[in-house]
């Protein structure tokens, strides 16, 4: 019998495995008392965390996020293309050949 991963476990013990693999885990965990500890001990913890968070999870959405959501009149997002962005950086601006000769003239003035 192949291993089971402990995330493929944790899978199996909330119902997500099914089919051929989902019986052999089913087997794998009859069969061994520590694959039995690690799902009781995971559907617990599934549990408490659960009961913790249900009030949250249950509660309205507030109006003030109810806005963002149907804010129709936002502008939307300037999406910005990073090739086009780099190149233009790239590019040496047209001002640049008087640089060199304002440079020399300073020196020489200096």
């Amino acid at each position: 019998m192949t291993p089971i991963p402990r995330e493929e476990l944790a899978a199996w013990a909330d119902g997500e495995v099914t089919g051929a693999r989902g019986e052999e885990i089913a087997a794998a965990v009859l069969a061994d008392p520590e694959l039995q500890a690690e799902v009781s001990a995971h559907r617990a913890l599934k549990a408490r965390l659960s009961a913790h968070f249900a009030p949250l999870a249950e509660a309205p959405v507030p109006d003030r996020l109810r806005a963002l959501l149907a804010d129709e009149t936002a502008e939307p997002a300037q999406v910005i293309d990073f090739a086009t962005a780099r190149e233009k950086r790239r590019q040496v601006p047209r001002w640049t050949w008087l640089a060199a000769p304002a440079l020399a003239a300073s020196l020489a003035l200096a």
